[in-house]
């Protein structure tokens, strides 16, 4: 059986040129996909035989469409190139991987040359000198928290989700009034997806769980933003697919990480009850 397509968004290329044609189908059924992804993407990751090969094949699949894209736009190799590696560590997120944060930081480099590249120099600055910090710094904090191949995760007080989600609003508020005023297009979800993934990079340098919850509404937002970019941009269909493969690396790693959770708490308390008990027999040995 083939995917549904949905009109509304043939009908927003019906006044694409005709070499975007065979683009068309894919986009129509985007929200398809990510349900369809997303959905085995929990069912597989839950057992592992089955999430050992499935995330590769995404992986696969995701550089294949990246790469088709790109040629039919004429996109540079130079643009294209740190997606490939935002591709692996997508892969290492969905395991929580600590080797995850320290690609990262280095494929930041490789960004902020991108950015150089096309004139954009804020975003080149940010790359070079917030992300890829904060990454490297996330990679040696969880180093000290080594957990496995995985970092000791924690979570946040009620008193900290608070503070975070009320800090959230206010930054948000004055980043629509910022943004408002200098006449930015996409104000609600170019705004959202940046407080948010400046949110989940906070939070994941200090290894707390909440951030694999936040990644999956970023990636929603994501993807809709180049979604509602496609028909102005059309080349923006690289960035697409990266998010929906994101979406369902995002999905992985929180599957994983609640897993990887309840792990560590059993075993604090096994150790817990253990050092209990060596105290009361050290005590019963006493006169």
């Amino acid at each position: 059986m083939g995917y549904p397509i949905c009109q509304s968004n043939l009908y927003q290329f019906s006044a694409l040129p005709c070499k975007y044609a065979p683009l068309c189908l894919f986009t129509g059924h985007t929200r398809y996909v990510i349900m369809e992804s997303v959905t085995k993407g929990v069912n597989m990751i839950k057992n592992k035989s089955q999430a050992s090969y499935f995330m590769p094949i995404m992986l696969g699949a995701a550089a294949i469409l990246i790469t088709a894209a790109g040629i039919i736009f004429g996109q540079s190799p130079l643009r294209i190139l740190p997606l490939y590696v935002s591709l692996v560590i997508g892969l290492m997120q969905a395991r929580v991987s600590r080797l995850a944060p320290l690609i990262g930081g280095i494929n930041s480099i490789l960004y902020s040359a991108v950015y150089l590249y096309y004139g954009l120099y804020a975003s080149a600055l940010y790359a070079l000198l917030i992300s890829c910090p904060l990454q490297i710094i996330t990679f040696f904090n969880w180093r000290r928290r080594a957990y496995g191949q995985s970092v000791l995760l924690r979570r946040l007080s009620a008193r900290g989700c608070i503070l975070t989600v009320c800090a959230f609003f206010v930054c948000w508020a004055g980043m629509w009034v910022l943004m408002s005023a200098l006449g930015s297009s996409y104000r609600v979800l170019d705004n959202t997806t940046t407080l948010l993934g400046i949110l989940i990079t906070v939070l994941t340098m200090f290894a707390y769980i909440e951030y694999t919850v936040l990644m999956i509404p970023n990636c929603i937002c994501s993807v809709l933003l180049y979604a509602v970019m496609i028909p102005d941009n059309p080349e923006q269909l690289t960035y697409l697919v990266f998010s929906i493969y994101s979406l369902v690396c995002s999905t992985c790693a929180l599957v994983q990480a609640l897993r990887l959770y309840k792990a560590q708490n059993e075993n604090k308390d096994k150790n817990e009850n253990k050092d209990k008990g060596e105290r009361n027999a050290e005590y019963q040995k006493q006169p």
